[in-house]
């Protein structure tokens, strides 16, 4: 759905048409091209045109109290002090803080350049397929697209000679965090799941709320079925999640119980060496151990299953002068006869 605040400072459609009218009296489109793409972009860049135009009347005339010359903005004079106004006012200046504050958190810049991603993913596609051909396996060949095409935005090349990163300054932090996550995704010790991927782990922050990527701008368009047929599937996709997550912990815990048990009747034999192991080792919170220590876990269980280990308890006191006592077959103390009274 579209935002009041922001659907009453949009441009009115019939002035968009107008708009597209005027531009196609300047030009002829060849035949066979897509005019609802050509108009698509068009008035794109007028938008960016006007935002432009507009910021640099604010900072050339309203910061600095000065006023335009209207023999050069004839057009502006109409709507100057409706302009001026409110720039000037206490909504704009809490919206100029905003936006500061937005931007200080920015850490990361993309360096794209008029082409867009369009451009440049064809250009990074060309330097890795170069390197191959050469001999060479570039560092990230076998990367996700997404993480690539975030490190090559933000400055990040590939060295020539051998395909390893070329890092500046300022993204050395996400390049390693990045490295660590794709190594952890493919061990298995992170699992991915729709946005929540290698980069966003790497970023550390979560996508925006409502975002979808892939989808475009027709999804804020989308009607109230459409919508509501969205909101019930991704009901049901956080269920089969949450049920997934409980599956997984119930049988944590299953193995957890199995393995204490199995520990219990181990101890102090040949396997307690196993048993000792993951019980220091638990306590580690790094997955690479965790997943060491559920390896561990499954091999003792997997020994105990094949080869029953006694407990040390049914053999205590034997070889140190104590009596011993009888025992059944399953090594509980057998029972003494009461003493006869005919005796």
């Amino acid at each position: 759905m579209k935002n009041p605040d922001e659907e009453r400072y949009a441009m009115p459609p019939h002035q968009k048409k107008m708009l597209w009218r005027e531009l196609k009296d300047m030009f002829t489109l060849p035949e066979g091209v897509d005019e609802e793409l050509v108009k698509k972009c068009a008035l794109k860049k007028m938008a960016l045109a006007l935002a432009s135009f507009k910021k640099k009347l604010f900072g050339n005339y309203i910061k600095k109290n000065k006023e335009s010359d209207w023999d050069s903005f004839p057009q502006v004079k109409p709507y100057w002090e409706e302009f001026k106004e409110y720039k000037l006012s206490e909504e704009a200046r809490e919206a100029s803080k905003k936006n500061a504050i937005n931007t200080a958190l920015k850490k990361y810049n993309h360096h794209l350049g008029l082409g867009g991603y369009k451009k440049a993913i064809q250009k990074w596609q060309k330097m890795e397929q170069d390197l191959m051909d050469r001999g060479i396996r570039p560092v990230t060949w076998d990367w996700p697209e997404r993480s690539k095409e975030r490190l090559s935005a933000n400055g990040i090349t590939l060295n020539q000679e051998d395909g390893s990163f070329v890092v500046p300054l300022a993204m050395e932090e996400l390049s390693q965090n990045l490295v660590t996550t794709i190594q952890e995704a493919r061990e298995g010790t992170f699992q991915l799941h729709r946005e929540n991927d290698e980069l966003t782990r790497a970023l550390k922050n979560c996508e925006h709320r409502g975002r979808a990527r892939d989808i475009g701008v027709e999804a804020a368009n989308e009607s109230a079925q459409d919508h509501e047929a969205r909101r019930l599937h991704n009901r049901k996709r956080v269920k089969r999640r949450r049920d997934a997550d409980d599956r997984r912990a119930r049988i944590q815990r299953d193995l957890d119980a199995k393995f204490i048990a199995a520990q219990d009747i181990g101890f102090n034999t040949p396997a307690a060496n196993i048993a000792g192991i993951t019980v220091v080792l638990a306590g580690n919170p790094d997955p690479q151990v965790q997943t060491v220590v559920r390896i561990a876990q499954r091999a003792l269980l997997q020994i105990n299953q094949q080869n029953p280990m006694p407990s040390i308890s049914r053999g205590r006191g034997e070889g140190e002068g104590e009596s011993q006592v009888s025992r059944t077959p399953r090594g509980h103390p057998k029972r003494q006869a009461a003493p006869s009274n005919n005796q």
